[in-house]
């Protein structure tokens, strides 16, 4: 039964859309869905054992500043956490990736913190087109 619920995680993890990664009470990565190992530019196996922040990188898109990813806060405070707006993951493909994330504590039933789950999407597209539109066209008067 154990182990029938542990591949049903596996497999429900697995499906999210967005990219997810499970952190156990250390912070260290215990799970990784295809998603994340795309955006981040890793394999599964390069990924698993590590800390997050030795995987990945964000940044602001605004001032370039090194983004802190809020596994360690959420481990101490037991709290969900977002990213501030104009966040982007440096991937170790190369690529930019404007993104948006939340970090949760992954609780017990007695309320102790056993985890972290991080979750980001892709808004690279979305950033694009928001930029375009906020752009005058060049055959407009000012």
């Amino acid at each position: 039964m154990l182990i029938e619920n542990k591949e049903q995680y596996r497999a429900n993890l697995s499906s999210i859309g967005d990219a997810v990664l499970s952190m156990d009470a250390f912070g260290i990565v215990t799970f990784v869905n295809e998603v994340a190992c795309s955006l981040i530019g890793l394999s599964e196996s390069s990924i698993i054992g590590k800390r997050v922040s030795e995987v990945m990188e964000i940044f602001s898109e605004d001032s370039d500043e090194p983004a802190i990813i809020p596994v360690e806060h959420v481990l101490e405070t037991g709290k969900k956490v977002g990213l501030a707006n104009h966040t982007a993951l440096r991937s170790k493909n190369g690529k930019i990736y404007s993104i948006a994330d939340s970090a949760a504590p992954i609780s017990r039933e007695d309320g102790e913190t056993t985890g972290v789950i991080l979750v980001f999407k892709d808004l690279t597209e979305e950033r694009k087109k928001k930029r375009k539109s906020y752009k005058v066209r060049p055959d407009s008067k000012s």
